[in-house]
């Protein structure tokens, strides 16, 4: 994708308005784009601070300051860490 093509953040006044044309320009292109929820680990929390999820579904979680991405095998997540 060209990203000259794409709309730049200084011709908007506010970051909403730029990220809805952002998305718009995204979505009729032949690009597309994932946007994947960050949740933080909590115990104390229910789901030790996770979501509710179905097989397959992706998520962010940060442990500890380690970003981790993670899959739902239907039972448990699945944690990767690429940042370590």
């Amino acid at each position: 994708m060209d990203a000259s093509r794409l709309p730049s953040p200084n011709e908007y006044t506010d970051w909403q308005s730029w990220a809805a044309v952002l998305i718009s320009s995204l979505a009729s292109s032949e690009q597309s784009a994932l946007n994947i929820p960050t949740y933080v680990a909590n115990g104390k929390e229910v789901r030790g601070g996770y979501p509710p999820a179905l097989k397959g579904d992706l998520i962010w979680i940060n442990e500890g300051g380690v970003r981790k991405l993670a899959v739902w095998d239907g039972q448990k997540w699945i944690k990767y860490s690429p940042d370590n």
